[in-house]
């Protein structure tokens, strides 16, 4: 008959041991982590390209329909209150990705809006991503796809296409979210 306490020792081993395994698996292939920036509700990289900088001065936020808005800023499709007591807005960007460049490459919102993105591939597969708001979506050539989030810290966001080499050899644009005039 088998010592129940040697069973119990020999039970606790395994499970150290797939404990161990599994955190060395985890922590081997794990994507980069981003940890919160203390009070911003987003995060910053601890290890691959910084993705977030001080939003840039005097940066206007346009509206539907706004032929002001300087070359390469995204103007929205549609501008509509987020909800029936507030300020925020809910604003819908169109942007495409073709021969490596985003266009526009900039989409400018104020703080608290809820931005929606449509992304169209064309000529090529290609990817959306950022990290500090967890922004990652496929495009497959041809198709469009989207992102949606909240803008909850003021901030320049880069975004990318990883498969196109990230930020320092393919396509980049930005997310500028200023605090309301």
């Amino acid at each position: 008959m088998v010592d129940e306490r040697k069973l119990t020792i020999t039970g606790v081993i395994i499970a150290v041991v797939i404990v161990i395994i599994g955190a060395v698996v985890l922590t081997k292939y794990a994507p980069p982590s981003y940890a919160p920036t203390s009070g911003t509700g987003v995060g910053t990289p601890q290890s691959g390209p910084v993705t977030r900088t001080a939003a840039p001065l005097n940066v206007t936020v346009p509206n539907a329909g706004d032929k002001s808005a300087p070359a390469g800023v995204a103007v929205p499709a549609t501008v509509a209150p987020a909800s029936p007591t507030g300020s925020a807005k809910l604003r819908i960007f169109n942007i495409t990705i073709e021969n490596n460049k985003f266009s526009p490459d900039t989409v400018a919102v104020n703080t608290g809006d809820t931005v929606h993105i449509n992304i169209t591939a064309v000529g090529a597969d290609y990817d959306f991503y950022q990290p500090d708001y967890g922004l990652k979506v496929a495009l497959a050539r041809g198709q469009t796809n989207f992102v949606e989030f909240q803008a909850s810290a003021a901030g320049k966001f880069i975004f990318y296409c990883v498969s196109c080499g990230g930020p320092t050899s393919g396509p980049v644009g930005s997310i500028v979210v200023v605090s309301p005039k």
